[in-house]
């Protein structure tokens, strides 16, 4: 795992184990975006996570740092997608990861999981623990969670 480790902000972690909690024995599949650590909004981190170093601090990270921050519906745009297999629920091109569960408890990558640049793949009980980041070479990477959230994002500012 000498590669670039793969960084989370903890709200957007606790939601996709909620999602997976959710959805099992069904599995679920959820696109990820990045978003500039600069461009993020910190966050304290709980006192046990600092003590174990499970938690990074935003500001211990550069300022360009990719750090998955937002996630798109599954299943939005759907009834359009199995008619004209266009995915309208992601926007093109703005998604760098994808969240997969697996419900059996294997972590590991499979022929049938939809890769992308970086993978991450959670097995029960749904916990940051239970979750594995993978590369788009299948190589295993460190997830690690950051104590940050994204900016609030006012959709009505365009019109």
């Amino acid at each position: 795992m000498s590669q670039t480790p793969v960084f989370i902000t903890r709200p957007l972690l606790a939601v996709l184990l909620e999602l997976a909690a959710d959805a099992s024995p069904q599995s679920v599949t959820v696109s990820l975006s990045a978003t500039a650590a600069a461009d993020l909004d910190p966050q304290s981190a709980p006192a046990e996570a600092k003590s174990d170093g499970s938690v990074r601090r935003l500001d211990d990270l550069e300022p360009d740092t990719p750090v998955f921050s937002d996630f798109y519906f599954p299943d939005v745009g759907n009834a359009l997608e199995f008619v004209f297999g266009v995915d309208l629920g992601t926007p093109a091109g703005q998604t760098q990861a994808r969240f997969l569960s697996h419900p059996d408890g294997n972590p590991e990558l499979s022929m049938r999981d939809d890769l992308h640049a970086t993978v991450l793949v959670a097995v029960p009980p749904w916990e940051p623990a239970t979750v594995v980041a993978f590369g788009r070479n299948g190589t295993e990477r460190s997830l690690v969670t950051v104590a940050a959230v994204a900016p609030e994002t006012d959709f009505d500012a365009d019109y």
